[in-house]
Protein backbone atom coordinates (compact mmCIF):
# COMPACT_ATOMS: atom_id res chain seq x y z
CA UNK A 1 0.00 0.00 0.00
CA UNK A 2 1.33 3.69 -1.03
CA UNK A 3 0.22 6.25 0.85
CA UNK A 4 0.29 9.98 -0.20
CA UNK A 5 -0.78 12.90 1.01
CA UNK A 6 0.82 16.39 0.07
CA UNK A 7 0.76 19.57 1.87
CA UNK A 8 2.43 23.17 2.00
CA UNK A 9 5.83 23.08 3.12
CA UNK A 10 5.19 25.25 6.20
CA UNK A 11 7.08 27.42 8.25
CA UNK A 12 6.85 27.72 12.04
CA UNK A 13 6.25 30.83 13.60
CA UNK A 14 9.23 32.61 15.06
CA UNK A 15 8.27 32.31 18.97
CA UNK A 16 8.23 28.84 18.85
CA UNK A 17 10.86 27.76 16.49
CA UNK A 18 13.52 27.31 18.93
CA UNK A 19 11.08 25.18 21.20
CA UNK A 20 9.98 22.73 18.17
CA UNK A 21 13.88 22.20 17.06
CA UNK A 22 14.97 21.58 21.17
CA UNK A 23 12.23 19.18 21.65
CA UNK A 24 12.93 17.25 18.38
CA UNK A 25 16.23 17.27 18.52
CA UNK A 26 15.81 15.87 22.08
CA UNK A 27 13.68 13.28 21.57
CA UNK A 28 16.04 12.11 18.75
CA UNK A 29 19.10 12.03 20.94
CA UNK A 30 16.67 10.81 23.82
CA UNK A 31 15.84 7.59 22.11
CA UNK A 32 18.48 7.24 19.56
CA UNK A 33 17.78 4.78 16.87
CA UNK A 34 14.07 4.23 18.59
CA UNK A 35 12.62 6.94 16.83
CA UNK A 36 10.99 6.43 13.02
CA UNK A 37 9.60 10.28 12.85
CA UNK A 38 8.10 13.21 14.99
CA UNK A 39 4.79 14.90 13.93
CA UNK A 40 3.43 18.11 14.88
CA UNK A 41 -0.27 18.83 14.34
CA UNK A 42 -2.37 21.71 15.91
CA UNK A 43 -2.03 25.46 15.86
CA UNK A 44 1.96 25.69 15.70
CA UNK A 45 1.88 24.32 12.47
CA UNK A 46 -0.89 25.99 10.92
CA UNK A 47 0.45 29.11 12.21
CA UNK A 48 -2.30 29.95 14.21
CA UNK A 49 -0.88 29.77 17.57
CA UNK A 50 -0.81 31.99 20.28
CA UNK A 51 2.11 32.63 22.14
CA UNK A 52 1.58 31.91 26.35
CA UNK A 53 -1.89 30.78 25.41
CA UNK A 54 -1.56 27.89 22.53
CA UNK A 55 -0.08 24.13 23.77
CA UNK A 56 2.42 22.01 21.44
CA UNK A 57 1.34 18.73 20.02
CA UNK A 58 3.63 15.98 18.71
CA UNK A 59 3.54 12.68 17.87
CA UNK A 60 6.10 9.79 17.89
CA UNK A 61 6.33 7.35 15.77
CA UNK A 62 8.55 4.91 16.58
CA UNK A 63 8.84 0.52 16.25
CA UNK A 64 8.09 -0.48 19.23
CA UNK A 65 6.06 2.26 21.75
CA UNK A 66 7.61 0.32 24.79
CA UNK A 67 11.04 1.80 23.96
CA UNK A 68 9.98 5.19 25.00
CA UNK A 69 10.16 5.47 28.40
CA UNK A 70 7.35 7.91 29.68
CA UNK A 71 9.38 8.77 32.75
CA UNK A 72 12.44 10.04 30.70
CA UNK A 73 9.44 11.67 27.90
CA UNK A 74 7.96 13.17 31.02
CA UNK A 75 11.22 14.70 32.34
CA UNK A 76 12.42 16.32 28.76
CA UNK A 77 9.06 18.17 28.82
CA UNK A 78 8.82 19.36 31.93
CA UNK A 79 12.38 20.68 31.24
CA UNK A 80 11.05 22.45 27.81
CA UNK A 81 8.18 23.61 29.43
CA UNK A 82 10.43 25.82 31.57
CA UNK A 83 12.75 26.45 29.10
CA UNK A 84 9.99 28.00 26.86
CA UNK A 85 7.31 29.59 28.50
CA UNK A 86 5.47 30.37 25.67
CA UNK A 87 3.36 27.23 25.18
CA UNK A 88 0.84 26.12 28.32
CA UNK A 89 2.09 22.22 27.71
CA UNK A 90 3.54 19.82 25.42
CA UNK A 91 1.42 16.77 24.64
CA UNK A 92 2.63 14.15 22.74
CA UNK A 93 1.38 10.75 21.25
CA UNK A 94 3.11 7.67 21.05
CA UNK A 95 2.44 5.08 18.36
CA UNK A 96 4.08 2.27 16.31
CA UNK A 97 4.32 2.45 12.62
CA UNK A 98 2.18 -0.29 12.45
CA UNK A 99 -0.37 2.02 13.83
CA UNK A 100 -0.06 4.46 11.37
CA UNK A 101 -0.12 2.18 8.34
CA UNK A 102 -3.38 0.20 9.69
CA UNK A 103 -5.28 3.47 9.98
CA UNK A 104 -3.70 5.81 7.43
CA UNK A 105 -6.38 7.90 7.13
CA UNK A 106 -6.96 8.54 10.89
CA UNK A 107 -3.85 10.47 11.19
CA UNK A 108 -2.92 14.08 9.87
CA UNK A 109 0.20 13.81 8.57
Amino acid sequence: MILEKVINRISIQSEYKDLVDKYTNTILAEFKGKIHSIYMCGSIPKGTAKPFKSDADFTIVCVNPKDIEYERLSTIKDRLLEEYPVVTKIDTIICSIDDVLSKPNEWGF
